[in-house]
């Protein structure tokens, strides 16, 4: 965990913008440190098609985007219908 701490202290916001906060250039490289570590869907054990959803949403607390406590694996069926509730804008 000492290295997430890390992260987020180096970590500079960039200036992409989506859903209306600021995501972190550290973001693609923890998303694929994930997906390694958790190569599976939560809901269906697929490993095809899979996404990371963040649990709380960064736009909601950004602190929480780079946490690997708040990210979780999702095919995209399932973080369509269950991450976002059939809405990506939710």
């Amino acid at each position: 965990m000492d290295w997430l701490k890390r992260l987020l202290k180096i970590g500079e916001y960039s200036t992409e913008r989506l859903g209306g906060a600021t995501r972190s250039g550290l973001w693609p490289r923890v998303r694929k440190n994930h997906l390694e570590l958790n190569p599976r869907c939560a809901v269906c054990d697929t490993t095809k098609d899979l996404d990371v959803h963040h649990i709380t949403p960064f736009s909601v607390d950004k602190r929480l985007e780079l946490s690997s406590d708040n990210l979780i694996t999702l095919c995209t069926p399932h973080h369509f219908l269950f991450g976002h509730l059939l809405n990506y804008k939710s």
